[in-house]
């Protein structure tokens, strides 16, 4: 598990803090970057494995000022189906 943080631009944390209904939509989208990456770095096509991750969005940071942030514990790699049919860990290629 590696724990990635995703800080916004100011004018995309005042637009979010205001329209809450897209925070999730635009979150959704740094995590399939994310998944991707490690897809990537695995060796692997979108289509044959898969990331996992918990994520928690943060909307104040620690002045109590307007900071929405997102916290996520990201697997250090990817899940792909096997021969047999057994899911199979599959560690990225980055350098630990």
């Amino acid at each position: 598990m590696r724990q990635w943080l995703l800080s916004l631009p100011i004018p995309l944390r005042v637009l979010l803090a205001a329209q809450l209904e897209l925070v999730t939509p635009v979150l959704q989208v740094v995590q399939r970057v994310v998944a991707r990456h490690l897809l990537e770095a695995a060796g692997l096509k979108s289509e044959d494995g898969h990331g996992g991750a918990v994520t928690l969005i943060q909307r104040l940071g620690s002045a109590a000022k307007l900071n929405i942030h997102r916290h996520g514990l990201v697997l250090d790699g990817v899940y792909r189906c096997g021969a047999d049919g057994e899911a199979q860990f599959v560690v990225s290629g980055r350098a630990h």
